[in-house]
């Protein structure tokens, strides 16, 4: 009898465990980049609001390394309960199989997508001691001594780091590429002199631009950014008209996870993506509009982008390694 009663006990928490109202514990909210950078910087921002919605805190880990790559494998092989998810550059994680040879994990299939979260332009900048005041100037530096003028990047086979290939194309130029890990470090090393010019995300940038610490040149994407608009876009300048890159943010999970709670973490994003005040945020921190798109909508402007990047890629010449 007393084994009987033992067994319909456990039986009753077993269930009422599994009929806990997602979510019930914190959620692992992984940053495949290093703190301080644009990811870092929309990813706890967006994460700090989510958590709010979702009644659990939101547990950052900044998982960096190989251009967001250690922390995108680290999300495709966890498990699918809702208590790992990502924000991610998704032009980054999509220009992973561009320039990485036996990557591990399918950038698209192998991540439940949820919602993308923002677009963002890159900005490219220079130290105030550079000779340079446009982009014009820049080629014509770079054009006089090839491969003397030092530029960051956010990594190897980065976005930044296809930006950078893309002005070397276009304006028929060498210059000398110098990766870092992350936005964070690359900008640093700018504003300090130890690097001539950077290519990196806006928001990190911006606080040095506002503080004459850093020069701005050019935004990389075909619309000029608000935050600085007497900053033209790269393509402005004569020989670099189809000059044309920026950054997507996205929102995922791992492969597998129950369409219920992907449905739970979407509504929830959207409450962030639609609130006021973290649209104000936004454009403090240097960013577009937010997306908030469907899972479905995300799968295919994922798809559409991997195209893209694979034709800039391609016109840049770069070749997986």
């Amino acid at each position: 009898m007393m084994r009987r009663l033992l067994f319909i006990l456990l039986a009753c928490i077993a269930v009422a465990a599994q009929a806990q109202p997602y979510p019930s514990k914190p959620i692992r909210l992984v940053i495949p980049w290093p703190a301080g950078g644009p990811s870092d910087i929309l990813g706890r921002a967006f994460g700090d609001r989510l958590s709010k919605v979702l009644g659990q805190p939101m547990v950052i880990d900044n998982r960096s390394g190989a251009s967001g790559a250690i922390g995108a494998d680290f999300v495709a092989h966890a498990a699918p309960d809702g208590y790992t998810l990502m924000v991610q550059s998704m032009t980054n994680q999509l220009m992973l199989p561009l320039t990485v040879k036996n990557l591990g994990f399918d950038v698209v299939a192998d991540f439940e997508m949820i919602t993308q979260i923002v677009p963002s332009p890159m900005i490219i900048v220079a130290h105030p001691s550079l000779p340079a005041a446009s982009m014009a100037d820049l080629v014509a530096l770079a054009r006089e001594k090839p491969g003397a003028l030092t530029i960051a990047s956010f990594g190897q086979g980065s976005a930044s780091h296809l930006a950078i290939e893309l002005l070397m194309k276009l304006g028929a130029v060498k210059v000398n590429h110098i990766p870092y890990k992350g936005g964070a470090p690359a900008t640093a090393d700018v504003v300090a002199g130890h690097v001539q010019a950077g290519v990196v995300g806006l928001p990190v940038a911006l606080p040095f631009i506002k503080q004459g610490r850093l020069r701005a040149l050019g935004i990389t994407t075909a619309a000029r950014a608000p935050q600085v608009p007497e900053t033209p876009s790269v393509r402005e300048t004569p020989g670099l008209e189809a000059y044309d890159i920026g950054l997507m943010y996205g929102f995922l999970a791992p492969p597998k996870t129950p369409r219920p709670i992907i449905q739970r973490l979407h509504a929830a994003a959207l409450e962030v993506l639609k609130s006021a005040e973290f649209r104000e945020k936004l454009v403090e921190l240097g960013l577009g509009a937010p997306v908030g798109n469907s899972p479905a909508e995300m799968v295919a402007a994922t798809r559409k982008e991997i195209e893209m990047l694979a034709g800039v890629a391609k016109a840049a010449g770069i070749q997986p390694e």
